[in-house]
């Protein structure tokens, strides 16, 4: 399950989803995660963007107000709004 919310394509990673890179990973945990990834890069492997950050559910759940995803790029934000978008997408997703 994926959508785009301000520049990132945003995925849930269920239990046995496959993710990583190249998909070589398999989640078996019960809890849910989160990636963001830049839709503004291509990535063939994933056709989702540049991989950005990973979070547990419950951790983005959390998350009070804007959300920076990596703190050595600026560009890699996510606003307030954007963050309750995100928050949305999870309870009606899962």
């Amino acid at each position: 399950m994926t959508t785009l919310i301000e520049k990132f394509n945003v995925r849930l990673v269920n239990k046995n989803d496959k993710y990583g890179r190249e998909w070589c990973l398999t989640h078996n945990e019960n809890e849910p995660m989160v990636e963001f990834y830049d839709s503004r890069f291509s990535d063939l492997n994933t056709g989702l963007g540049q991989f950005v950050s990973r979070y547990y559910v419950s951790t983005m759940m959390e998350v009070e107000n804007g959300l920076n995803l990596d703190t050595g790029i600026d560009d890699w934000e996510i606003s307030n709004s954007g963050v309750e978008k995100v928050k949305e997408f999870i309870k009606n997703n899962i």
